[in-house]
């Protein structure tokens, strides 16, 4: 029979004041002459099982006891007060004595250190009760015998000798014969004192420095997302610890940050041991973090301020499309389905028409006016189907024979389909809007030209349009946009700055992707220094630009009367304006300029291609800018915040995707894969400032 080390049962079968004087005989016993001892070896059997018992009893409740009596300042000297006070069972003085015939004395230490050759060393105390207990896990003596006693123990000669005599004898001893000690193995052997995680992680560890700083936010936001309903939830605090260091450490997957539980201590430290489930730390991402990822996010950056890291008072804007988690065949492209619709509404038009002629010859009622319109939607489409449906019921049984009617019902019944396919279609568009594609296991993801191209075909791939602002190379705003082009997330992503820190930088840098005219217009009516470059800004500065004469650029302008000369010398007048409207609907002016005489022109082959006069077309508002953005791009700090730029978005999105493999989202819809972003974008904040390396 196995039996449990349990403390308060051996205290209670076994009376401390009991246990320690057995031990006390025991070793009286023990200290009789060497000589006598080793002519007449005492056996193990001698001793019954029940008195082993009581010597592991009395040891376990000194192990439990002895950093109690220590942590009282209790004294070897003590007097017959105290003493008398020790007969008192629920007294913890109780142990004095017995305490001071262990821990000075030895006495069961140095009796079974005789008896099994333990040697006294540091930590022997643990040892003898390891040893101890097999007497317990083992009843039979044979079995006790072959685990501790294989061969009989003999007593030395030198154990006798004075101390100073063994130490010599000793070092005579060769080097070579000395026996080899290996440390046992310890790991399957249970510990009556398990350690803390907090003694495994060091107290200068990343992993207590990022729990220090999630801890010190405001908790309130999230506590808001919980209901209350059901069972008590896992400390929110410690989930978002937890996740936001997992992303650190590049773990992005629920089901591998529920792996880093079992096998790293790190993991363990901040959850206590705790073994949650992937689906605990799903749940809490996507149900909570969810609602407030913004504002964990600026809590972050609001530190990184108060450290002197970042100021805010600069931003540089650059964009990259990351893959989505859809799949990339289950595309639905805007033109097909226009062109698909407006072919169904067509077929759809004249097949109601046939069958509308068809139920009058055969005396049906009159058709309305109304009804007689041609559909230009699924609801037009069904209804007039469910009026064709309704007429042909009440038609004359003489009038049609039974292949007839069936032929009409048939036709009938394709006007229902057709319908079930237009609501589809128009239930596309709408999710369409302005894009031009989108998939359809994501709908919030559109087909985008990636760089990543694995075939090297310049396929697409269903994906996002992700801005960032960075800072020092930090994370200062992100946002996520369906249209693959920069230019139209200028404006909005400059807008959510202004919302998420209540003012605007002073300057912002960008590349050639954001310059256009309504985007320059929004920097000066914001007061910003816009380092923003346009299309043109690189070779309009090289020498085949500058010195060709036919280039429209290139022509002199008369600002005062309004015209160009062409490289002839001939004047071109204003001959009218035109407005073009951009995809976010900004409405751009653009004048037309014309020569009056370019029949017969030498130089009319090296001017234009087309046949007629030359025309050009300029847009001065969007002109005005470009040379403002160009003494800016070209002033000593337009000069360093253009060599700036490429150090700080782009340094960014290389450790992004190269160094924490932060490549493919691993959600579907716009509010997961935004949830997710904001979680990395702490991240790699914090891993920055703290200096974390994978």
């Amino acid at each position: 029979m196995r039996i449990q080390p349990n403390l308060a049962t051996m205290q209670r079968h076994y009376p401390p004041k009991h246990l320690f004087s057995h031990c006390h005989q025991i070793y009286c016993h023990s200290q009789d002459d060497d000589e006598s001892l080793s002519e007449k070896q005492i056996d193990i059997e001698s001793f019954s099982l029940d008195e082993i018992t009581e010597a592991v009893a009395s040891l376990v409740i000194f192990i439990k006891i002895y950093p109690v009596v220590l942590n009282h300042g209790i004294a070897h000297d003590y007097g017959e007060q105290q003493k008398a006070q020790c007969h008192n069972e629920n007294s913890l003085f109780l142990f004095r004595e017995s305490l001071y015939h262990i821990f000075h004395g030895a006495k069961i230490v140095f009796f079974f250190q005789k008896r099994c050759r333990i040697p006294l060393f540091r930590g022997c105390v643990i040892s003898l009760w390891r040893t101890l207990f097999v007497f317990l896990l083992f009843p039979d003596t044979e079995l006790k015998k072959l685990f501790l006693f294989t061969t009989k123990p003999k007593l030395s000669q030198a154990r006798a000798l004075p101390f100073r005599k063994r130490f010599v004898s000793l070092q005579k001893t060769s080097l070579s014969m000395a026996k080899i000690q290996i440390k046992s193995e310890t790991r399957h052997e249970l510990s009556f004192f398990p350690n803390s995680f907090d003694d495994y992680v060091p107290k200068d560890s990343k992993v207590r420095m990022v729990d220090r700083i999630v801890r010190s936010m405001d908790i309130n936001p999230l506590m808001d997302t919980y209901d209350g309903i059901g069972a008590p939830p896992y400390s929110p605090k410690m989930l978002l610890s937890l996740v936001v260091f997992a992303y650190i450490n590049g773990v992005y997957s629920c089901r591998g940050i529920a792996d880093a539980l079992k096998y790293d201590v790190r993991y363990m430290w901040i959850c206590g041991g705790k073994q949650l489930s992937f689906a605990t730390i799903n749940r809490f991402r996507s149900n909570h973090m969810i609602k407030c990822i913004d504002f964990y996010f600026d809590a972050v950056v609001s530190i990184l301020v108060e450290k002197g890291v970042i100021s805010l008072e600069e931003q540089y804007v650059d964009g990259t499309k990351i893959e989505s988690k859809a799949n990339k065949y289950t595309f639905v492209w805007k033109k097909t389905v226009e062109k698909n619709r407006a072919k169904l509404l067509e077929k759809t038009s004249a097949a109601l028409a046939q069958i509308k002629e068809q139920i009058r010859l055969n005396g049906g009622s009159d058709i309305k006016e109304e009804d007689s319109e041609p559909a230009t939607s699924a609801k037009d489409v069904e209804r007039s189907a469910r009026l064709c449906e309704r007429q042909a019921k009440n038609l004359p049984k003489a009038k049609l024979t039974g292949r007839e009617k069936q032929k009409l019902n048939t036709q009938i019944d394709h006007l229902f389909k057709a319908s079930d396919k237009l609501c589809e279609y128009e239930k596309s568009l709408d999710i369409l809007g302005e894009r031009n594609s989108y998939s359809k296991t994501d709908p919030d993801a559109t087909f985008m030209r990636l760089k990543e191209d694995a075939m090297n075909n310049g396929q697409t791939k269903p994906a996002y349009n992700l801005q960032i602002a960075t800072e020092n190379q930090y994370w200062t705003n992100f946002a996520l946009y369906p249209n693959p082009t920069d230019t139209l997330t200028f404006k909005p992503f400059l807008d959510k700055y202004k919302k998420r820190y209540g003012k605007q930088s002073k300057s912002v840098t960008a590349d050639s992707g954001y310059g256009s005219e309504e985007n320059y217009e929004y920097l000066e009516m914001e007061e910003m220094m816009g380092y923003v470059k346009y299309n043109w800004f690189h070779k309009e500065q090289h020498k085949p630009f500058k010195e060709d004469a036919f280039n429209q650029a290139n022509f002199y302008y008369n600002r005062d009367d309004d015209y160009y000369v062409c490289p002839m010398g001939q004047h071109m007048e204003p001959c009218g304006q035109r407005q073009t409207k951009s995809d976010s609907g900004y409405v751009s002016v653009i004048t037309l300029y014309r020569a009056q005489r370019c029949d017969g022109c030498p130089l009319g082959s090296l001017c234009k291609k087309s046949k007629g006069n030359r025309t050009i077309y300029v847009n001065h508002k969007l002109n005005a800018y470009k040379k403002e953005a160009f003494l800016l791009l070209t002033s000593e700090e337009g000069l360093k915040h253009r060599s700036q730029r490429p150090i700080e978005p782009e340094a960014v999105f290389g450790q992004m995707k190269a160094d924490m493999h932060y490549k493919r989202f691993r959600h579907f819809g716009m509010d997961k894969v935004y949830m997710d972003l904001g979680l990395f974008g702490m991240g790699f904040n914090l891993k920055k400032y703290l200096g974390i390396k994978r």
